[in-house]
């Protein structure tokens, strides 16, 4: 048998922190932060105690990878993106990424929301939470200056507010929640010429 090449080492590390992330995420929000151990991670990803170790410092380090992991998607979507979309479509893009997000992550969303409410408890994961939304708050009212918007920074905290009343009264309330109907409303707002193409 030949030796593994670095690419197929990278695939298995890739994929075994994923397991970790994903049963971490599983027993956390069964079970509370407090009361999952590293051990009970470990089973639950179907791997040893020390290959998890091998993976991450402690239990908060797993947290926080799983907290930074919900706002990859939309990073890298805006890395990509952010330089080289006209500002409107890149507001588009960001309303796409989000309500998608209440949709297919709903769960990790309500912990992540669940811990924030705890900030006492979790520091850690206030001060991360507080450097994304900074650097989100940025972009957003860059963007709604570059479309004309004549208060960008009180209109992205309005706009940030907005997104927190969505996201909260969602994921109380599920699919009794209008998100399609709001989501419309957001880009009929804020998109008007993708709203133009769209129709």
């Amino acid at each position: 048998m030949s030796p593994r090449t670095k690419e197929q080492f990278e695939a298995i590390r890739s994929q075994s922190i994923r397991r970790i992330l994903d049963a971490a995420f599983c027993l956390i929000s069964k079970n509370g932060y407090e009361s999952t151990s590293i051990s009970q991670i470990a089973k639950e990803a179907g791997i040893s105690k020390g290959l998890v170790y091998n993976y991450f410092d402690s239990k908060e380090d797993i947290l926080v990878s799983l907290v930074e992991s919900a706002f990859s998607e939309g990073e890298a979507l805006f890395e990509e993106k952010f330089e080289t979309t006209e500002p409107e479509e890149a507001l588009c893009l960001l309303f796409d990424w989000f309500f998608n997000e209440l949709r297919t992550q709903a769960e990790l969303w309500k912990l992540i929301t669940e811990m924030a409410f705890k900030i006492e408890k979790f520091p850690f994961i206030g001060e991360l939470l507080q450097n994304k939304l900074r650097e989100y708050f940025f972009m957003i009212s860059q963007l709604l200056a570059q479309v004309g918007m004549p208060d960008p920074e009180n209109e992205a905290r309005m706009l940030a507010a907005v997104f927190d009343g969505i996201g909260f009264h969602y994921l109380i309330a599920g699919d009794e929640y209008p998100l399609d109907e709001m989501e419309q409303f957001l880009i009929n707002k804020y998109c008007k010429n993708h709203k133009e193409q769209g129709e």
